[in-house]
């Protein structure tokens, strides 16, 4: 159990593998059998693995507002205007602020 502890708290959570070194990875349900069904630690897991998989999409920005834990996920034809549902904040997917109108983040990476 202490095995699975440490990879929660240090964030490594897509691929655990066997305590046992057998090779293989854990799923979702070997980990909630390991933790003896612990709902507040297996449900910080699901969380983290889920921040961890969304971190890893090019097309995926984390809100700016302070407090939000809010994402939005630019589509291929969306403007680089992008509105968190959570909270309705306004920010630009090229450089991650708050949004500031298409010429200045355009002109901000020489397309403008």
């Amino acid at each position: 159990m202490d095995y699975i502890l440490a990879k929660i708290s240090s964030k490594q959570l897509l691929k655990i593998k066997c305590p046992d070194d057998c090779g293989a990875f854990l799923c979702d349900q070997d980990v909630y059998q390991i933790l003896k069904a612990t709902r507040e630690v297996f449900s910080r897991y699901c969380k983290f693995k889920g921040i961890s998989i969304l971190s890893k999409n090019p097309n995926i920005s984390w809100c700016v507002k302070a407090g939000c834990d809010g994402y939005m996920r630019k589509d291929l034809q969306s403007s680089n205007k992008l509105v968190c549902k959570p909270c309705s904040q306004n920010m630009c997917f090229l450089c991650k602020n708050p949004w500031h109108g298409e010429e200045m983040g355009q002109e901000a990476y020489g397309k403008g």
